[in-house]
């Protein structure tokens, strides 16, 4: 109560003794003559309750002849008494080119209340109130939210949902620079929540059955881990900033986030240094389209990945004709660059094409090209439907569920990490991912091997 009354008489403080008499809008001064707000309005600067001069201007001039009085007329009020009321909706249209587009929303943003009470013609009381409508980071029906944005969104969207106090799951690179991701890192810190990052290949069941027989010892320690895939990348539609390198662009931080995801899991996670060259040969699609990445890991494990982007080759040939999602890959042909449409053109068919990019289900497993897995005793290598062990008990074929869609694992490990179990793609890991793939840039830049320092072994 103190405080409401200390709020009125600040406010009529305010009206009293600094309120000014505000010039009217020039479409005003121009269609109703007045050169001042407080010749349509009780308040003098103009807003709220219009004065009987202004009901009457409202009505002749702007609304052409209409009726200014309260609720046009329906109801006739006392001399003293003036009421006022403004409703304000804001309105949204959203078409993403999706199944379910175009979406429409209407919805409230402001509504104000106003009264007046005159007791003489010099002296009245006036009163204003309403609701703002407003985001509530405080929203109990929201328990997380899934980031899949342009990459160079994802700080400031990841910040947004800590703030909210929101489960983060974001799509990888979770961000451009090391420095960005550390500061995402530590806003879900601070807010306590998870932040998770992904999809990435490293999901699948094959990597991570693989990462259980190399944690098993069955086959000794592993010493060599490769990953090759062959696409058409560059050729595909894509958004101006997926060839921007300074915005996350090229396959090394697009694509190679997977292979350097996929490497590091089987490998232990702790990767020592980088060496790297990057290619960058056709003239009219400018970026990094392929790259070779050497990975030094700390106990001494070798890793190499390999990536074209460039559509000569698929990576399906590698995988018995299977293709990344577990579907019979599509007779391979030349590429056929997109960069001939119109950048809105090619945005639309980016769209089209995403649609149906991930199936609901597939027969087989899915795939980022071929990985093979050196131990001691053995090796391991993807098949269509699960892998293939070779040792010295001869070749070993282990058949793999193909009931689960790539997208379920990832949000299976984001409820377990939800509710408090450990898991791989935390936030350090996706940081440490990112490391490797800006150090690779870094590599084939300088012509240096990179020493690392924000490497994380695999959660236990």
């Amino acid at each position: 109560m103190r405080r409401l009354l200390l709020c009125l008489l600040v406010a009529g403080a305010g009206t009293f003794g600094f309120a000014r008499a505000a010039s009217a809008y020039p479409q005003f001064q121009f269609s109703s003559g007045t050169n001042k707000c407080s010749q349509c309005h009780y308040v003098p600067s103009g807003g709220g309750l219009l004065s009987s001069w202004g009901r009457s201007e409202a009505g002749d001039t702007i609304s052409m002849a209409g009726d200014g009085a309260f609720l046009h007329g329906a109801v006739t009020l006392p001399s003293w008494l003036a009421l006022g009321m403004d409703l304000r909706l804001a309105g949204t249209r959203t078409d993403d080119g999706g199944q379910e587009s175009p979406q429409s929303a209407v919805f409230p943003m402001q509504w104000d209340f106003y009264a007046r009470v005159a007791f003489t013609d010099a002296f009245s009381f006036m009163v204003e109130g309403g609701l703002r409508g407003e985001v509530r980071p405080e929203d109990t029906a929201l328990d997380a939210v899934y980031i899949a944005t342009p990459t160079e969104l994802h700080p400031e969207h990841v910040a947004q949902a800590c703030t909210a106090k929101k489960h983060v799951l974001t799509e990888k690179p979770m961000a451009i620079r090391v420095e960005q991701a550390q500061a995402m890192i530590a806003a879900a810190e601070r807010a306590g929540v998870v932040l998770q990052v992904g999809h990435s290949h490293s999901y699948d069941l094959p990597i991570a059955r693989m990462r259980e027989i190399v944690a098993s010892g069955r086959l000794g320690r592993v010493r060599m881990v490769h990953t090759w895939n062959f696409t058409d990348w560059m050729a595909r539609p894509r958004r101006a900033a997926e060839f921007d390198i300074e915005q996350g662009g090229g396959v090394t931080y697009r694509q190679g986030a997977h292979q350097v995801d996929i490497l590091r899991v089987i490998g232990g996670g702790l990767v020592k240094s980088v060496r790297a060259t990057t290619f960058d040969w056709d003239e009219s699609r400018r970026s990094i389209g392929a790259h070779t990445i050497y990975l030094n890991f700390t106990d001494g494990t070798a890793a190499t990945a390999v990536y074209n982007g460039y559509g000569h080759f698929a990576g399906a040939e590698l995988i018995g004709g299977i293709g990344e999602w577990g579907e019979a890959a599509r007779p391979h042909g030349a590429p056929k660059p997109a960069a001939a449409l119109s950048p809105e053109r090619e945005l639309a068919a980016k769209r089209k094409r995403a649609r149906n990019a991930i199936p609901a289900s597939a027969p087989h497993q899915p795939h980022f090209g071929l990985t093979l897995v050196s131990c001691e005793r053995g090796d391991i290598r993807q098949s269509p439907d699960g892998l293939l062990v070779y040792s010295e008990r001869g070749r070993e074929e282990i058949a793999l569920p193909s009931d689960k869609n790539p997208r379920d694992l990832v949000i299976a490990e984001f409820a377990n990490a939800i509710a408090g179990k450990r898991v791989i793609h935390t936030g350090q890991w996706g940081l440490a991912n990112l490391e490797v793939c800006a150090a690779a840039i870094e590599s084939s830049r300088t012509g240096k091997e990179i020493e690392l320092i924000h490497q994380i072994a695999v959660a236990k």
